[in-house]
């Protein structure tokens, strides 16, 4: 039940000095004895800050940095299905929380998220120091680590990743510093999962970000996309039934390649064709390049479980480099 009151806070500095309870008195009289430099917890920024802000902790508060381990997490982990903090002080017998316990976690997850920082490629340990050394909620951690990097052209240095042009590329780095390091990070991993839904939440702009840098229409080869993975050798066009009807007035011919290219371009737009026409292909062809290239979500609304069904199957029997 939010009561907007403290029930229990929890401490932990080494093995010799921790608190459990609900004075502040205590915990203030903590800190002050071991005079950290740093305050460290689980989605402590957009959670624990806010209560202690309005207590008598606050004064303290204010002068230590804060390693908040979810946000680190979502940046180092970028991919992960889950970011919530593993507490193994809890067992089927005791399912209680222990904000002592979750400190102590939360000081165990610390350690891997460093250990993680540095087995990183160096390259992107650079780029996330030089978008992020100043950023409020991750200037912290790099000083807690004691990282620091001589000045790169990150363009120039990630060139083989972006699809955009330099002008395009230098305004996003100037507007959305954090979104573009968490698509650093999140390219690293190869992309074999989807990003995190977390991180979609904490950070919406990193959809359309992601987008930007990675995905060019103009440098798609459609044809060879179709043949690769379709076996489809060309694009088949129709003929319009009704050149006076405004939907196909300029055009008296209609072909798959111009459905591809709209939805490739994010119209809106309804296309109508004959049974046999090669509607399966004309969906699924770019929700497969834009999957690629940044792990984009198409949703496909089916009439019949058995149509469904062959759609699945057909994909899985012409794909080469694409797997349900």
């Amino acid at each position: 039940k939010h009561t907007q009151t403290i029930a229990s806070i929890g401490a932990y500095i080494d093995e010799e000095n921790g608190f459990e309870g609900q004075s502040l008195h205590e915990l203030i009289r903590l800190c002050v004895q071991q005079t950290p430099s740093y305050v460290c917890g689980h989605n402590f920024i957009d959670h624990d800050k806010h209560y202690l802000e309005n207590s008598t902790f606050n004064a303290l508060l204010q002068r230590l940095k804060i390693l908040d381990t979810l946000y680190i997490s979502l940046l180092l982990f970028p991919d992960k299905v889950t970011h919530k903090l593993e507490k193994p002080y809890k067992t089927e017998a005791h399912i209680a929380n222990s904000p002592f316990g979750d400190s102590v976690a939360t000081k165990e997850l610390l350690t891997l998220l460093v250990e993680r920082f540095y087995s990183l490629d160096e390259s992107l340990k650079q780029a996330l120091y030089l978008l992020l050394n100043t950023h409020t909620i991750y200037a912290p951690f790099f000083e807690y680590i004691a990282y620091q990097s001589s000045k790169i052209s990150l363009y120039e240095h990630f060139k083989s990743l972006i699809q955009c042009e330099k002008e395009v590329f230098e305004a996003i780095k100037a507007e959305y510093p954090v979104e573009l390091a968490l698509v650093f990070s999140y390219l690293s991993t190869q992309k074999r999962y989807s990003p995190s839904y977390l991180l979609l939440q904490k950070f919406p702009k990193f959809a359309w970000v992601i987008k930007q840098i990675t995905y060019n229409m103009d440098t798609i080869d459609l044809d060879a996309f179709a043949l690769n993975e379709f076996g489809i050798p060309g694009f088949r066009d129709f003929e319009s039934r009704d050149a006076n009807v405004d939907l196909f007035a300029q055009e008296s011919r209609i072909s798959q390649r111009d459905i591809i290219e709209a939805t490739m371009r994010d119209e809106s737009i309804l296309a109508i064709l004959p049974t046999g026409g090669g509607k399966t292909f004309t969906f699924q062809m770019p929700a497969l390049i834009k999957a690629h290239a940044y792990k984009s979500l198409t949703v496909v609304i089916s009439p019949l479980q058995a149509l469904m069904k062959n759609h699945v199957e057909s994909f899985t029997e012409k794909n080469q480099n694409f797997k349900i």
